[in-house]
Order: structure tokens, then sequence, then C-alpha cells
């Protein structure tokens, strides 16, 4: 399975660091690139939720759309 959430908010390699990290730790998150240019990260792997995921960068400071 594979995702793609828009991320307000991400300014700098710190900030794609900070919400792959976050979202890589989540259970059955298997890959996730963060694109500071596009503003989106591509999450995959299995059984993802999205509203865990959306719920995990907000928590860290970010928005999503």
């Amino acid at each position: 399975m594979e995702m793609i959430v828009k991320v307000n908010g991400m300014t700098c390699g710190h900030c794609t660091s900070s919400v792959e990290e976050a979202v890589g730790n989540l259970t059955g998150v298997e890959a996730v690139e963060a694109n500071l240019e596009t503003k989106e990260v591509k999450i995959s792997g299995e059984n993802l939720s999205e509203e865990t995921i959306k719920e995990t960068i907000e928590e860290i400071g970010f928005d999503v759309e």
C-alpha cells in the first residue's frame, strides 16, 4: 500500500527529517520520503491508517491537507 499526504509547514531538511522519523516509527510503515519542494510525504507499508499518519504529523507541529 502506498499513500501520499500533503504537509504544510516543512521549510528545511530538519523538518523533513522530523516528519520521516515520526511517521517511520508507526506500525506498518516500511518507507517514508518527505519532499520539501512539493510538500508531499510518500508513505509505503501495510495496513496504513491515514488518520494515524495525519495525527502523528500534526502532533509534531505540521499541518496535513
